[in-house]
């Protein structure tokens, strides 16, 4: 169904009031977009602290005594309320298995590069990865 336009206006009116920017889109739209820059982070950082817990369990607490910043800023998101996100990811599961189709399809692309001992393809996804952190930084509302 529309939402009234009066109730939209409303809406940002109370977004803007406090600091905030908003977008007006469709919801399909939206919860796409979300799947990809939001749900699909959550699960990555589950997942990853899911078996880094796997490993942990087999190798003993001091592994976690040899992680850096990048292990605190990848596996954050695993911290949060289990039940909100299994009623989030149920509610946009197409969406968040398409994300993670691509995420996978990925990841097995790098397993099958370091396989090979192909070096250059292990180097070109880094590559990528810092080109679109870059172009993300650029184009990040502050």
């Amino acid at each position: 169904t529309e939402t009234p336009r009066e109730a939209v206006e409303r809406i940002r009116a109370l977004w803007h009031a406090v600091g905030a920017e908003t977008r007006e889109m469709p919801a399909d739209v939206h919860d796409a977009a979300l799947a990809w820059t939001s749900h699909l982070p959550q699960v990555a950082a589950s997942a990853l602290a899911s078996v880094l817990g796997q490993r942990a369990d087999a190798w003993g607490e001091s592994l976690f005594a040899l992680s850096g910043r990048g292990l605190d800023d990848m596996t954050r998101l695993a911290a949060s309320d289990p039940d909100m996100w299994a009623d989030i990811l149920g509610a946009n599961r197409a969406h968040v298995l398409e994300a993670i189709g691509a995420l996978r399809a990925c990841l097995d692309d790098l397993a099958a590069a370091l396989e090979r001992g192909d070096r250059a393809a292990a180097r070109r996804l880094v590559e990528s990865g810092q080109a679109v952190r870059r172009r993300y930084e650029a184009g990040r509302v502050p």
